[in-house]
This record gives structure tokens, sequence and C-alpha cells, in this order.
């Protein structure tokens, strides 16, 4: 799916942001959860190109994020299991992310990270 290889980069880079997302994207970030649980509520709603480029900004360099299978759709909704690891650590963890598409690109996403086990 191009639009999560495109939100991947943005990622890695926020100057590749606006190719991935809609200019009134709308990011809600949830507190980890155990796998299986279903998260509450936001703690973190981000709209806008801007708020969610702030937001990534704050990734240290050395993690790095990744597909840990294939999306699944459903009517509108796309959800996907991701993995990010600490490069220079053997470490990592996931989560899930939820989304909708607005053309090729994100419009919403939901953030919802595992537990560190």
């Amino acid at each position: 799916m191009a639009a999560l290889s495109r939100w991947l980069e943005a990622m890695r880079d926020v100057a590749h942001l606006p190719a991935a997302v809609t200019d009134d994207i709308h990011v809600e970030r949830f507190a980890p959860v155990a796998r299986g649980t279903v998260a509450d509520a936001p703690v973190q709603v981000m709209d806008g190109v801007a708020a969610v480029a702030t937001w990534l900004r704050l990734t240290p360099k050395n993690v790095a994020f990744e597909l840990a299978g294939e999306p699944v759709v459903d009517g509108d909704l796309v959800t996907v299991e991701y993995i990010y690891r600490v490069t220079d650590h053997d470490w990592s963890n996931g989560g899930t992310w939820a989304l909708r598409l607005a053309g090729d690109r994100i419009a919403w996403l939901a953030h919802r990270p595992f537990a560190l086990a």
C-alpha cells in the first residue's frame, strides 16, 4: 500500500510528510496497551501537517519503523501492525496503526503502541 510506504518514509524524514498525509490529517496517539487490548482514548491528538511533523521529530534517529504484516482493509478502515527497532541496540516493540485514506494519502491515523514487555 503506497500510503503506508510514504508514511514510513515520513517517519524517517518529515520532509516526506506532505506526500503521505492530507493537509487536514488527524492523528490520535494512544498510551501503550497489552497486545490484544483495546485502547480507551487517545492521550494526544494532532491536527494538520505541522502538528504531526512536530510529533514525528520527537522520534530518536536510531528508531526505525517497519510494517510487521499485511494491511487489513475493512470498508474504509485499514489496520496494520508495525514494529519499531532501536537500530544500535537489540531491542524492538510494536503496535498497530488504524487509518483512513483520502485518495492515496492518510487522512486519519490512530497510533496504538503495545506495552513494553
